[in-house]
């Protein structure tokens, strides 16, 4: 596995446990009865999540302003094409992929 599909799967794993957690969160009443330490790591939790979300998001961005070939280029021995836009195609998909 690449480390792109490495991270897509890592980025959908972590999308699931956020909706777990804002689900048990916003709706169950075991929640309420934990103490507030333990609530308050819970809520770490979904925040963590977002702020992945939002590092890759820059990182796209970032390399969306940069020369085409910044990071080289990789072939099939056909075709060559530029491995940053690869790069900013699947940081895409995992970030679609909610």
């Amino acid at each position: 596995m690449s480390h792109i599909e490495r991270m897509k799967a890592a980025h959908k794993e972590l999308e699931t446990k956020i909706k777990k957690i804002n689900t048990f969160i916003h709706s169950n009443d075991i929640f309420k009865k934990l103490d507030d330490l333990e609530q308050a790591r819970m809520i770490k939790q979904g925040e963590r999540i977002r702020v992945l979300e939002a590092t890759l998001v820059h990182i796209r961005e970032l390399l969306a302003t940069k020369p085409i070939d910044c990071l080289g280029s990789a072939d099939d021995g056909q075709t060559v094409w530029p491995i940053r836009d690869e790069v900013i195609a699947n940081i895409t998909k995992a970030i679609e992929s909610k």
